[in-house]
């Protein structure tokens, strides 16, 4: 749904839904995990269109983290870039 009004240039419809989507993955998945990253990164370019910088860049951020500790806990150690966008 958010993708269609996104298409149709509802951005701030386009960015509600994703927002509730997000909530909805992360009670029921957790945070780390990639579908919610995935979402986060969706919210971060849709906020990127209308010009919010601040809040693409913390779901961004967000998004980040979320695939680098599910990488982690799924495969190990870190890589010092890695480590370093944690920080």
């Amino acid at each position: 749904m958010a993708r269609l009004l996104a298409q149709r240039g509802k951005l701030d419809q386009a960015g509600s839904e994703i927002d509730r989507a997000i909530a909805v993955l992360l009670r029921s998945l957790g945070p780390e995990h990639p579908v919610v990253a995935r979402a986060r990164t969706a919210r971060a370019k849709t906020a990127l269109a209308q010009g919010d910088d601040v809040v693409a860049k913390q779901q961004s951020l967000a998004a980040s983290r979320s695939m680098l500790i599910f990488s982690q806990r799924t495969f190990g150690a870190i890589s010092d870039r890695q480590r370093a966008l944690l920080s």
